[in-house]
């Protein structure tokens, strides 16, 4: 049902037409009051995102500063380990060479050595070893100092290697006593390597001073030969051949001629 809406009573004398517009007005300032309130509320909302468009930027400055951290990070661990490898690889060559000599350790000798006799006891290839000693050393030291004995005796392992094939192997095993490795090698051949060597050896002539060093050396060769034989058992055969080349005057070559029944027994027929 529709209501009908009764006209202004111009005719009531507490009415006047300033009402109307005051009423107006209040209704106008009202609207105003809820627009601030609106218009706050935005501007909260609006310092609330600032906040968080803020906070958000510092987060992803920290962040690009902490990956750069990282990266440098990163790259000093990647140097420390670089530098790590390095000084490993220095490790495992000062182990593996001899500083004065550049020979072969007695470690590092023994442990091809080792590696050849397992080769040897699997396959049968035929392989050698020979011991070397220069001879009268001591007498060079005393005589001539012991910077001349440290240049005699790079200059022996300089020489004995320049005669070598690159898969034979010379270590020092201390002092002036050396070893010689050689893989695959016949009997023959063995002996003439070691022949050839003395003989370079003998020839050397160091000059010292307002003097001259002579060199010798004496070698004792033998051979994996015997079943079951090992390193430890053919350098000892080549150690009792080197002594009988001392014995018998020096400067020479002697041959161990181990057969099979004495090298099981460990003895060394000379």
């Amino acid at each position: 049902m529709t209501k009908i809406r009764r006209p202004l009573d111009t005719t009531n004398s507490d009415f006047s037409l300033f009402d109307q517009e005051e009423a107006m007005i209040a209704e106008g300032e009202q609207m105003i009051r809820k627009l601030e309130e609106v218009s706050d509320g935005v501007r909260s909302l609006m310092r609330a995102y600032r906040q968080g468009y803020r906070e958000q930027r510092r987060l992803v400055r920290l962040s690009d500063r902490m990956q750069d951290e990282l990266r440098r990070l990163n790259q000093r661990l990647e140097a420390e380990v670089r530098a790590r490898e390095a000084l490993t690889r220095r490790l495992e060559a000062l182990a593996a060479v001899d500083e004065l000599t550049g020979a072969a350790t007695r470690r590092h000798f023994m442990e091809v050595a080792g590696a050849l006799s397992q080769r040897w006891q699997q396959d049968g290839i035929s392989s050698g070893v020979m011991m070397a000693d220069i001879d009268q050393f001591k007498t060079i030291n005393d005589r001539f100092g012991h910077a001349a004995g440290d240049e005699a005796l790079r200059l022996f392992v300089g020489r004995v290697s320049e005669a070598l094939r690159e898969t034979d192997v010379v270590g020092r095993l201390g002092g002036e006593e050396f070893a010689v490795l050689l893989p695959d090698i016949d009997a023959g051949e063995l002996d003439q390597i070691a022949e050839r060597l003395r003989s370079i050896i003998a020839a050397i002539r160091l000059p010292w001073k307002e003097d001259e060093i002579r060199l010798t050396a004496s070698f004792g060769v033998a051979r994996f030969s015997a079943p079951g034989d090992d390193i430890d058992r053919v350098l000892s055969r080549a150690d009792k051949a080197l002594y009988a080349a001392k014995r018998a005057g020096r400067n020479r070559v002697v041959t161990s001629d181990a057969g099979t029944a004495e090298g099981e027994s460990g003895s060394a027929g000379i």
